[in-house]
This record gives C-alpha cells, sequence and structure tokens, in this order.
C-alpha cells in the first residue's frame, strides 16, 4: 500500500510538472526564443519517459492526456504564424481567386471583400 500511494505521489508531481511545462511552452515561450523552447520539449519528453515508467495504471495516463491537452485548447500556435496565410489562401479560394496568382499586399488594396476587419486581421497575421 505505501508503494501504491508512493508512486502516485511521484507520478502526480510529475504530471503537475509536466503540465506547467505545456503551459509555458504554449503561451510564454516565444517562436524567437529556440533555445528556451528545444530545453522545455526536451524536458517534457524525459518527463514522459519518467512517466510512463512510473506510472502503471492506463487510467490515469488517459486522464493526464485528456487534461494536458484541454490545456492546450485555447492557445495559439505562436511557433510559426503561416497559419494565418493558410487561412487567408482558403478564404481566396473561396472566393474563387487563385491565392497563387497575387501576392496579399495587392489584394488587400483593392475594394470590396478585402475591406472587411476579418481580412484585414488575416492580412496584418500574414505580414508580422
Amino acid at each position: 500500500m505505501i508503494k501504491n500511494t508512493k508512486q502516485i505521489m511521484i507520478s502526480l508531481s510529475i504530471s503537475i510538472v509536466m503540465a506547467v511545462l505545456y503551459w509555458h511552452i504554449s503561451f510564454k515561450t516565444s517562436n524567437e526564443d529556440f533555445f528556451m523552447f528545444i530545453s522545455q520539449y526536451f524536458l517534457l519528453f524525459a518527463f514522459f519517459l519518467v512517466l510512463i515508467k512510473v506510472e502503471a495504471n492506463f487510467k490515469r495516463l488517459l486522464a493526464f492526456a485528456i487534461v494536458s491537452r484541454i490545456l492546450l485548447v485555447f492557445s495559439v500556435p505562436e511557433l510559426s504564424p503561416d497559419f494565418y496565410r493558410f487561412i487567408w489562401d482558403g478564404e481566396l479560394l473561396t472566393q474563387g481567386i487563385n491565392p497563387y496568382a497575387h501576392v496579399p499586399n495587392d489584394l488587400i488594396s483593392f475594394n470590396g471583400f478585402y475591406d472587411s476587419q476579418y481580412m484585414r486581421s488575416l492580412y496584418n497575421g500574414c505580414s508580422n
């Protein structure tokens, strides 16, 4: 019984540290700080390996996996701003415009569809 309690406490401690690292890497680490990102990534991987060795209960591992994904739901993918361009290109395709025929700088100056606040926010995301 004591071994099981100790195992649960170790698993819980590792899970909390991993959750804090997930949160930090998702919300606080900028895409310019490569050393910080890669060190946190490898630290998370090391903690994951230890957690797999220590925790034998699959249901607890699954619960931790679900909770850690829920932590990431509201994070913006900061490591690559390309998703703005992907959404921009998709919006162009829905309007029947080939996204490879024009650069965003040419299209944003046109009247009509490109004057919307939504397209301007995508454009600002593409140009940053």
